[in-house]
């Protein structure tokens, strides 16, 4: 049996990306059931049901074809003697409604990707606690899986399955085959495919923008936060040392026991100055002492016993840094997890871009071009493998701090294969 070249190359393409992404699902909902702690945090439990509907989903586009009736004809052939690549369903249809059951359900993934995004916005943006998010926690899982179930048995009552070139979806077979006609419900399938599942993916690519936008805003304010605590760090750091000198001069010199070379900037008006303490005198101090035996120059004291100096002098309290440690923990955290975020909705961009600019050209054009058709093919699959990966990624970038001489393999194998909080 003849098929043409392109329906080999959509029927082979996703089944090496729906391997990934099956594995990498696979992966995310191990780490969580097998983690007590994991198991506890919301996050992490919408983490592992959206992987369950991803290796449902995967496990169809890896499907592909083989649901597909057999000797069905394949639309880039002749018309007539070449047929779809490996189609090896039965031609009754029932493994292709099957089929097309699932890859349906698969519209629970991206709705999923909006609840988790929902929950990076309540926690980063508006500072909901885990314990908060608790309490709407199940309206983060029906309402995708809710949507999922209706909308696949839906279309299997109304006999709205049939088959696209690689896969089995909404499309009756019926379209096909000019000795049927198609019932109300079929004729209208075009629009139950948005419906059901282009328009959702369209609204859930709207809203994940808007929460992209505040969550990039968001974390660039935390970033300026840690920026500008450093510099006041910084400044107050050293007028303190420079400070503390400036004590332990003006008593060895009450005291008599050294002579010394002292000449201080603090009373200068110097717009220059570039130390300015909280309140508001612009210092720059030059300090020297001489020894009564030579002319060594004499350190006074590092930075760190600077430190150490600063906790006993009247002044210290004035001269700490404005945000405390704590704090400071919080907003890395904060930080840490926007960018999480941030990376499951590039993700999902990923994903879902070539089957929405597929979706334009067919509206605008009236066709698929197969460039764009393959790349809806292999990169729709993804979502799980990417997922895992993002997933893995703060476990992974902590073992690379703490264990600096292992290499990258060395550290993606013991974060892949080991489960610790």
């Amino acid at each position: 049996m003849v098929s043409p070249v392109k329906s080999k190359v959509l029927a082979i393409a996703p089944k090496f990306t729906a391997f990934l992404s099956i594995c990498g699902s696979l992966g995310i909902v191990l780490k969580v059931l097998s983690n007590a702690s994991r198991r506890k945090k919301t996050m992490h439990r919408i983490m592992a049901s959206m992987s369950i509907c991803d290796i449902l989903a995967s496990t169809w586009y890896f499907v592909g074809t083989w649901a597909i009736p057999k000797k069905t004809t394949s639309w880039f052939g002749d018309g007539d003697t070449e047929k779809i690549f490996w189609a090896a369903g039965d031609e009754s249809g029932i493994s292709c409604s099957f089929a097309g059951f699932f890859n349906q359900f698969a519209v629970a993934t991206p709705i999923y990707n909006t609840t988790l995004a929902t929950y990076f916005l309540l926690v980063i943006f508006y500072g909901w606690s885990d314990a908060r998010i608790v309490r709407i926690e199940w309206l983060l899982h029906t309402i995708p899986i809710g949507y999922a179930l209706i909308s696949s048995i839906f279309a299997v009552a109304a006999d709205l399955y049939g088959h696209v070139e690689w896969t089995c979806w909404i499309l009756p077979e019926e379209f096909f085959d000019e000795t049927q006609e198609l019932t109300p419900i079929q004729n209208k399938f075009r629009m139950i495919q948005w419906i059901f599942l282009f328009g959702v993916v369209w609204a859930c690519i709207i809203f994940q923008t808007i929460t992209f936008v505040i969550l990039y805003r968001k974390m660039r304010s935390l970033e300026h936060v840690m920026r500008r605590y450093s510099f006041t760090v910084t400044i107050l750091s050293r007028f303190s040392i420079q400070h503390s000198q400036q004590s332990v001069v003006e008593e060895e010199q009450q005291k008599g026991s050294m002579p010394y070379v002292y000449s201080s900037k603090a009373n200068k008006s110097d717009s220059k100055s570039p130390y300015t303490t909280n309140a508001g005198c612009a210092t720059s101090i030059e300090s020297s002492v001489t020894l009564p035996s030579n002319n060594d120059t004499l350190i006074l004291s590092s930075p760190t016993n600077m430190a150490d100096q600063n906790s006993s002098n009247g002044d210290a309290n004035n001269l700490r840094p404005h945000m405390p440690r704590q704090a400071r923990r919080e907003v890395a955290k904060s930080r840490k997890i926007a960018m999480q975020g941030l990376l499951y909705v590039g993700a999902f961009y990923i994903t879902w871009l070539f089957p929405t600019i597929s979706r334009i050209t067919e509206l605008a054009a009236g066709t698929n071009y197969f460039p764009i058709q393959f790349l809806d093919t292999f990169l729709l699959p993804l979502q799980g493998f990417f997922n895992f990966l993002i997933y893995i990624r703060p476990a992974f970038l902590n073992h690379q701090k703490n264990n600096a001489e292992d290499g990258f393999w060395k550290s993606l194998k013991t974060v892949v294969f080991e489960n610790s909080e």
